[in-house]
């Protein structure tokens, strides 16, 4: 189980993790529910879920099923919002 050095965005901390740990997080939800968003060329799939207060990723260049193991959602964008922006 690998997991990247975490990276300061705004105010929420997103932890790049392996499948392996993506998925020990995903275990540990009672409800878990993964954002998948595709992006780039060539085209590269990233998935993150949330679990005590931390964002975790999965970057991918093939697609995951995790349908078994939580709620899957595919988005077009995901962003932090900066302030200011009216949201």
């Amino acid at each position: 189980m690998m997991a990247h050095t975490p990276q300061q965005s705004g105010s929420s901390l997103v932890v790049d993790v392996e499948r392996e740990a993506f998925l020990s997080v995903l275990k540990k939800s009672e409800k878990p529910l993964v954002l998948h968003v595709q992006s780039g060329f060539p085209k590269a799939h990233k998935y993150f879920t949330s679990y005590d207060g931390f964002c975790f990723m999965l970057k991918s260049k093939a697609p995951h099923d995790f349908t078994m193991q939580a709620a899957v959602l595919s988005v077009n964008k995901v962003f932090a919002p900066s302030p200011g922006m009216g949201i």
